[in-house]
Parts: structure tokens; sequence; C-alpha cells
């Protein structure tokens, strides 16, 4: 396959590859963004939806109401500081944003890593 068929192909073996790595340590499967979708939509207590894509890369797109990750980190929050409070990271594929999160998850957040 050529062109984006086949670049849309490659990413989805990417991700399915590497999103199944964070499984155990983030409690599931990663979260499509049907899932993403409805947990932002039903939330009392917020969702944070972060994108670990470079600047580049977040120039080009970004998911409505998401921040990056520098933004993320600028606000200082703590785990524990805001009850409830949900991390949903995303990137192209899965992998950084499945290293963000279990990183987050090790800090007492409760993380999540969307698919890429």
């Amino acid at each position: 396959m050529k062109g984006h068929e086949g670049d849309a192909l490659e990413v989805q073996k990417l991700s399915k590859k590497f999103s199944g790595s964070f499984e155990d340590k983030l409690g599931g499967e990663a979260l499509s963004f049907a899932e993403v979708k409805e947990m932002r939509a039903n939330s009392n207590d917020g969702v944070y939806l972060i994108d670990v894509r470079s600047k580049a890369e977040r120039d080009v797109s970004m998911v409505t109401g998401a921040i990056s990750k520098d933004d993320f980190e600028e606000l200082q929050l703590q785990p524990g500081e805001k009850k409830g409070v949900k991390i949903i990271a995303y990137c192209t594929i899965g992998y950084r944003s499945g290293m963000y999160a279990c990183q987050l998850a090790d800090k007492g957040w409760t993380a999540y890593n969307g698919k890429g």
C-alpha cells in the first residue's frame, strides 16, 4: 500500500504494539477517543487531556481541550490536590503517552494512555 492508507495502517500496527506495553502498569488497555470523549463528558472531578507530542506535531493538529505536557507541568499540581482528577496522555502512536502516563501513575495520579 502506498500513500496515506499505508501510513495509517503502519501507525495502527505500531499503536497496537506499543500501547499494550503499558496495560499492566496503568490497569487496562489504552483508551479510544470515544472512551476519552465519554470520560470527559461524564467526569465531575475533571479530566486533563495531555498532548505529549512535540510542538511541531501539535502545530499541525491538537485535540480540542487538550493541553501540552509542558503546560500541564507548569500547573505544578500535586497528586491528591484535586481528588478524582483523571489524566489522559496521548500522542501519535501511544508509546510516548504511555511512558508519560506511567510516570504520572508512579507519582500517584490516576493516569490513562490514549490510543494513538
